[in-house]
Formats: structure tokens, sequence, C-alpha cells
């Protein structure tokens, strides 16, 4: 029996007491967090079936149940287009004191596990903020190989370059006082967007997770290791998933970033380009309150272009709502005075809770602002 594809992507509902930050999010509140994290997913998959119709198509999350946006039953959305939801339990949750960002993602590590299950199939995790522009063809066809095939999202930059926020001998100082052993000198820096390859494998790598994050557990319960920018290895996925994969994975891996891209249009920096319409999937951090509510109204009706627009056109279709390679759909999700005032609401809350500390009602904050 030939193997079957699975494209998958997770959602994580947050947990008690969460205060990390989610600067894509713009300090928006958890029910509005879920349902903005719920719109991605939607979009998700609705371009993902469209692009791959034979895929098995699945949801691994810890949230009890879809809710009802505008009006719209989400679960029933994605169960007309074949997604399966797996309700999966977060145990890979860090340490509330060693993180200050991105918690939740660490959740995908969840998912890394669940796919494990599927040893003999070919599988995909990808980020439910992705998009796919084209027939996922070539892309699958890559992944079904020998090696592991993942996103070195900055390329290949020299030892003594930053990639991203981080020169490679950062990362591998601060992995190497975790492991005095580690073997890479520049470790690469793997986008947490992709990781496709045999059920198999997710399961190897499952087991050497497992292992090294309950020894940095171990280690943070007085203080979590921190790199030079600041940043715990708690503070987001990526950071235990490059130790990982760097450690143990680095002569059996390929680079998917002939196919994905992670794309940023914001006001003060863009990677966009027109080049990226040639490319399989789209990474857009930033359109979490932009494109993606917007094409979540696209998407919830059976009618609508999203649909019907021939798969070669597909791209430049999706493009207009992200900026790819210029936006042309009107951003109305979030009124302009209500994306303004946001900002201003969270100052408030803070300057309310510190005036109640002081008035002896509650607790007084760490410097880290939990309690």
């Amino acid at each position: 029996m030939k193997p079957r594809f699975r494209i998958a992507t997770s959602l994580c509902a947050g947990s008690a007491g969460d205060r990390s930050d989610y600067p894509q999010l713009g300090g928006l509140r958890a029910g509005r967090r879920r349902r903005s994290f719920w719109k991605c997913v939607a979009v998700f998959f609705a371009s993902g079936r469209r692009c791959n119709p034979d895929a098995e198509l699945m949801l691994f999350t810890n949230d009890r149940k879809p809710p009802v946006i505008d009006g719209v039953n989400v679960g029933s959305l994605l169960a007309g287009w074949g997604v399966s939801i797996v309700q999966t339990p977060f145990t890979f949750m860090p340490p509330r004191h060693a993180s200050g960002s991105f918690r939740n993602t660490y959740f995908k590590l969840d998912a890394v596990k669940a796919l494990g299950a599927y040893r003999d199939d070919f599988v995909m995790h990808l980020d439910a903020d992705c998009l796919w522009t084209r027939p996922g063809d070539k892309l699958r066809r890559y992944a079904e190989s020998d090696r592991l095939t993942l996103y070195a999202v900055y390329g290949r930059p020299g030892p003594a370059e930053k990639a991203g926020d981080l020169t490679g001998h950062e990362m591998a100082a601060l992995y190497r006082r975790i492991d005095p052993g580690y073997p890479e000198s520049a470790p690469v820096r793997f986008g947490g967007e992709l990781i496709a390859g045999r059920g198999e494998w997710f399961a190897e790598i499952d087991s050497q997770l497992t292992d090294v994050f309950a020894g940095l557990v171990q280690r943070s319960r007085r203080e979590p290791p921190r790199f030079a920018n600041g940043r715990t290895v708690f503070d987001g996925e990526e950071y235990l998933s490059c130790f990982v994969l760097n450690k143990f994975w680095g002569s059996r891996w390929q680079d998917a970033a002939e196919y994905v891209k992670r794309i940023w249009d914001t006001n003060v920096y863009s990677n966009a380009s027109p080049d990226d319409l040639g490319k399989t999937v789209w990474h857009m951090p930033a359109e979490k309150q932009r494109g993606f509510p917007l094409l979540f109204r696209e998407v919830v009706s059976p009618d609508s272009e999203f649909f019907h627009v021939p798969l070669d056109r597909f791209a430049a279709y999706l493009g207009e709502f992200v900026g790819i390679p210029e936006r042309k759909r009107f951003y109305r999700e979030q009124g302009q005075v209500e994306r303004m005032l946001e900002p201003l609401r969270k100052m408030l809350r803070g300057v309310k809770r510190r005036v109640i500390s002081r008035a002896g009602k509650e607790p007084p904050m760490n410097a880290d602002g939990r309690r």
C-alpha cells in the first residue's frame, strides 16, 4: 500500500496564567487571540485542500472544540474540507518563569510527537499562518525522500553574521553550555514553519526533544539558560528544535527554501518580492490581523473567488490580500480606531494593576511583570 501523505498544523488554546508576549497579535486578549488563531487555521486548510486535493489534513489542538466566529461554525467548516481534528495534551509546556514570549508555540512539539504515530506515512507540519499558493506536488515529491525536509530560514550565513537576532557562534555558545559535547560550531537556524518526512522520523525527533526538554526544565529551576540577545531557550520552540535538529540531524536533512518562504510586509520592514509568487508556501506571521481575517471571510463562502479562481492564478489572488507583490484588498477586519486604542488599553491595564498592588489588594509584581 502506498504511504499516505499527511499535512498538519497545530493550535494551542493557551494555558492558565500565560503572560507570554505574542508581538504579531498586538496585545489582543485571550478570547480574541483564540479567534485569530482559528481564522488562520481555517484559511490554512482551505488553501491546503485547494492545492492538495488528495492529502490527509490534520489539526492537532488542545482546544475543547472549534468556536463559532461571526456566525460560522469553524468545526463544520473544517469537516467539510475533510480535516481531522485530534485532541492533543500540552506536555511540552515551558516553566512559566522561564518563558517571556511565544510560550504556547511549544505546543507544536506535541504535534510532532503525535505525528510520530503515523510511522509508515509521509507527514508534514506547517504553521497555521501559512498559505498554500499552488499545487503542492513538487514540494511533496521533494519531501518524500531519504532526508528530513526543513527550512533554513536565513540560509547559510557565516558563523559571525547575524541570522535574525543571533549569530551562529552565539547560538553555539549557549548550546555548548547546555551540552559541552555539542557538535555544531555554527548551528543552522531552522524555521519552525516546516518539518516534513517519514512518520518514523517524527517519532525519533520526539524522543530527542523529550530528553533535551526534560534536562532543560530541570536546569531552569533557578535560572533558564539565556542567549546573548537575552532570550531563554523557552522563548519559542525554535530554540529547542534548532538544538535537537542540528545535533542529531546534521547530515540527514535537506532545505525546502526553494518552495517555502517566511515573508514580512509591514510598515517598518518588508522582504516581499514578486518572485514570491513562485513559492509553494508562504509563511506570513504579520498577517494574523490583516490578510488572514480578510481571507477568512472568503473561505466561509463556497461561492467566493477563493474556491473558483484557477490554480495557476491562485497565488496572485492570495497576494492581493497579503501584499505580494502589493496589497489590493482593503483591510477592514479591525477598525483603525480600535487598533490604535488597543495599546492604550494595555497600558491602562498595567497602570491599574500597579495602583491596586500599591493599595495592598494584590501581591506585588516581579520585575518581569509576573506575580
